[in-house]
């Protein structure tokens, strides 16, 4: 069993690189692939990666914050992609509500598995607009989340909308782990605010 679970995570290491350039962390490997940086991917790929002490990993997982930390929306949304480095015609997508949620998450993982605040500080306000554009999503003041049909992982299939358990779980987690740092880096009045959503 152990040589089946070694054999896995040397290959997962060897797909996390592939995948791997110096703009940040592609979604799939090769020329016709996923090549851009994906908000969701990334971040869950390095949920992962950044338990193996590699300094390149570590590079590429602070390259991939980086370029969606410098796309985000005057309002205050992370992208969903940043394809700007392919063949095909540059742009940025948004029109998704877990993309802000993935990046306040990249930025907590990234500060505490490598034990390194730097970026964090360097994007406390990055991170501080997507907690606010977050908080908007709260249009029904209940404290939840509410999202269009295909704004999250499930993006090419007929789902529900409006409360999805997806969403929840992820502001729940950034609630729950970041909430020393939300409260160091909002404003008085955007605590305000954002106290409606605890």
């Amino acid at each position: 069993m152990n040589n089946v679970l070694e054999k896995a995570k040397e290959k997962a290491i060897e797909v996390i690189k592939a995948c791997s350039t110096s703009h940040g962390l592609f979604a799939s490997a090769g020329k016709r692939g996923y090549n851009a940086v994906w908000s969701r991917d990334s971040m869950i790929s390095f949920l992962g990666a950044s338990l193996i002490k590699d300094k390149q990993l570590k590079k590429i997982f602070r390259e991939s914050l980086i370029i969606l930390g410098d796309h985000q929306s005057k309002k205050g949304q992370i992208p969903n992609c940043v394809d700007k480095h392919s063949e095909r015609k540059p742009h940025v997508d948004f029109k998704s509500i877990d993309s802000s949620l993935w990046f306040i998450i990249g930025h907590y993982i990234y500060k505490k598995r490598y034990r390194d605040a730097s970026l964090f500080k360097r994007y406390e306000n990055q991170i501080k607009k997507a907690l606010i554009w977050l908080s908007y999503q709260d249009t029904s003041e209940n404290k939840m989340l509410e999202q269009l049909p295909t704004t999250d992982w499930q993006d090419a299939f007929p789902h529900k909308y409006g409360h999805t358990i997806n969403s929840q779980a992820l502001m729940k987690y950034v609630m729950q782990v970041l909430i020393l740092e939300i409260y160091q880096i909002l404003k008085q009045e955007q605590l305000t605010l954002f106290a409606k959503m605890l």
